[in-house]
């Protein structure tokens, strides 16, 4: 096991320690407060975590954070205050999230599998994996947090880890294995190097960029446009006209039929897609099965439930 040891001084302009380590590594940290502190001195993730922290002069400060990862075990905090300050900040303790609990330890993760009926080619399912690995809102747990049964999972990854998480394992005789990354719709789970299981939900995350998501569910709706709608697009109308289109990520369209062209915006409503166009039209793309239900509005003031014209659309290769 690594042992980080710390010795610090909190509050030279409001300074105050921030440290991120690996799940192996043990952290001591012992903090003398010589001034007041704004923000909570914290620690991600560590094997164990040991603070000591003495506040002889009775500095206000912002408090200890610590969240907890993967490898974590126990956590002892211990803090001198004379005299008492009442402008202490809160003591933390919480698990972290996913991407802090594996901070340094995955070096690429690589898809297995994954469902086509959701995701049409495997760049939206590496989309989607990559920003799970990034979202903050993911929260690990070390036994199961959902009652009901689960089946194929939607994304199944192989998980390769550093070289340098690989070599600590190694020094420290545990074992050292490849990971595993299965992902449903808002459960998760993870086997790490060690060959133990995590559990991770992703309710957020699902809602917010998953195609069968409810966006309102969302506390942080996603930046881009669903990758299932993004592309390039020739939709067949029912009154026989034939228009292309491009949806990007960035939430703007343009399309072009043989008598109109124009540019749109992008926006999600419920499950779907909807454009308005500059010239005074609206789209409703919908995911049906493996299909994209096209809904066209002329006027807009036809939107969201007046007269319609229903056309389908396919990705152009």
């Amino acid at each position: 096991m690594t042992l980080l040891a710390v010795s610090s001084g909190s509050g030279i302009l409001g300074g105050v320690d921030n440290l991120t380590v690996d799940p192996t590594t043990a952290v001591q940290v012992t903090d003398s407060l010589i001034g007041p502190t704004a923000t909570p001195m914290t620690i991600n993730g560590g094997s164990t975590v040991t603070i000591t922290e003495n506040n002889t002069l009775g500095f206000g400060n912002g408090g200890i954070t610590v969240n907890g990862g993967t490898g974590t075990t126990s956590v002892s905090i211990t803090q001198t205050e004379i005299p008492f300050s009442a402008t202490d900040g809160v003591v933390l303790i919480q698990d972290a999230g996913f991407a802090a609990a594996a901070a340094g330890t995955i070096k690429t993760v690589r898809i297995r599998y994954y469902n086509k009926e959701t995701w049409a080619a495997e760049k939206q399912a590496r989309e989607y994996v990559a920003g799970f690995l990034a979202h903050k809102s993911l929260n690990v747990y070390d036994f199961q947090i959902w009652s009901q049964g689960v089946d194929v999972p939607e994304i199944e990854c192989i998980v390769e880890f550093t070289d340098e998480y690989r070599k600590k394992l190694r020094e420290e005789q545990k074992p050292c294995r490849e990971g595993r990354l299965l992902i449903w719709n808002t459960e998760s789970c993870f086997r790490d190097a060690t060959g133990r299981w995590w559990f991770v939900t992703l309710f957020d995350y699902f809602h917010s960029s998953h195609p069968k998501g409810d966006r309102k569910l969302s506390k942080n709706p996603t930046k881009y446009t669903p990758p299932q709608f993004v592309g390039k697009w020739t939709v067949t109308f029912a009154n026989g006209v034939v228009e292309t289109c491009a949806v990007r990520a960035n939430w703007t369209a343009s399309e072009s039929e043989p008598k109109r062209s124009a540019d749109g915006m992008a926006e999600v409503k419920g499950n779907a897609l909807v454009i308005s166009f500059a010239d005074n039209r609206f789209e409703r793309w919908t995911t049906v099965d493996k299909r994209v239900v096209v809904e066209h509005f002329f006027p807009g003031t036809e939107f969201p439930a007046g007269a319609r014209v229903l056309g389908i659309a396919d990705r152009v290769p």
